[in-house]
């Protein structure tokens, strides 16, 4: 079976800044696609939260581009997943797996 695993540590804006200069889609994979790379002074400014929620980027065309940039990144990206959901439900990765 499928076992995915995402983990949050909490880390100094300077440990932030270290592992982003290292691998920058380490820090914020799902993001960069969607509304680009930021700063940890950028990721805690106080607005930021309402500035990128869902709610606000659907509400203008420029945050709707986003969300589909988003949509298209995370398609890509589990890709694999939905192709083995598909044949779960198909049956088709073999004849000892209960139907779903």
């Amino acid at each position: 079976w499928l076992y995915l695993q995402h983990t949050i540590v909490e880390v100094t804006p300077e440990e932030y800044e270290a592992a982003r200069a290292i691998d920058p889609l380490s820090c914020e994979g799902y993001m960069i696609p969607v509304v680009g790379s930021k700063s940890a002074a950028e990721l805690l400014a106080p607005d930021l939260a309402e500035k990128e929620s869902f709610a606000f980027l659907s509400s203008h065309p420029a945050g709707r581009a986003a969300l589909d940039r988003f949509a298209d990144f995370i398609e890509k990206e589990y890709q694999f997943v939905f192709e083995t959901l598909a044949s779960l439900e198909a049956g088709s990765l073999g004849p000892d797996l209960p139907p779903l």
